[in-house]
């Protein structure tokens, strides 16, 4: 781990349906998400500002998420995002194919 500690980030929603949410998301230095995964939903990431980092669990990776990258992952795949930077972070989060739920696990 990079010294990221998990927090509550800020959400800005930007379009909430059924089967898909729309969000910017924003970690402060050194804020990072709780490891979790998804039953149904796949996560698209694009990076807006800063240097996030994606982390997933299983087979292990780092993916960073830097302005105009981009990053999927898939449902049931263990993952968070961490900010190990100095300044702000933000990232658009598409998500889509199910019913949102947000199950915290292990990495």
């Amino acid at each position: 781990m990079s010294g990221a500690t998990q927090s509550r980030f800020h959400a800005e929603t930007l379009l909430e349906t059924d089967s898909a949410r729309v969000r910017v998301m924003t970690l402060a230095a050194g804020e990072g998400t709780a490891w979790h995964r998804h039953s149904l939903v796949t996560d698209e990431m694009v990076g807006l500002e800063g240097e996030l980092v994606v982390e997933l669990a299983g087979p292990d990776r780092r993916v960073p998420l830097t302005a105009g990258e981009r990053c999927t992952v898939l449902s049931g795949q263990r993952h968070r995002v961490i900010n190990p930077g100095a300044t702000p972070g933000a990232y658009l989060l598409v998500q889509g194919g199910g019913a949102y739920d947000f199950i915290v696990s292990a990495p």
